[in-house]
């Protein structure tokens, strides 16, 4: 009969060290990646060139005829 997953939980008395020092290490190993390579990237973005991306005209809206905006 194969042993129980708490036996083997017991056999390991460092399971959380070993486990939060996982964790750690990744949290940090993407802190070091954003800072690389996400914290420079500026995005901008404007109605007119989003209208354009998606292959729309940019000066149509979905606005009502006759309706300014103030």
């Amino acid at each position: 009969m194969p042993a129980s997953s708490s036996s083997a939980i017991g056999n390991r008395p460092n399971l959380f060290r070993e486990i939060t020092v996982i964790l750690v290490v990744k949290i940090a190993l993407l802190v070091l990646l954003w800072f690389l390579f996400v914290r420079t990237y500026e995005v901008h973005a404007d109605a007119n060139s989003t209208a354009a991306a998606m292959g729309l005209h940019p000066d149509v809206g979905t606005r009502p005829a006759g309706r300014i905006d103030r």
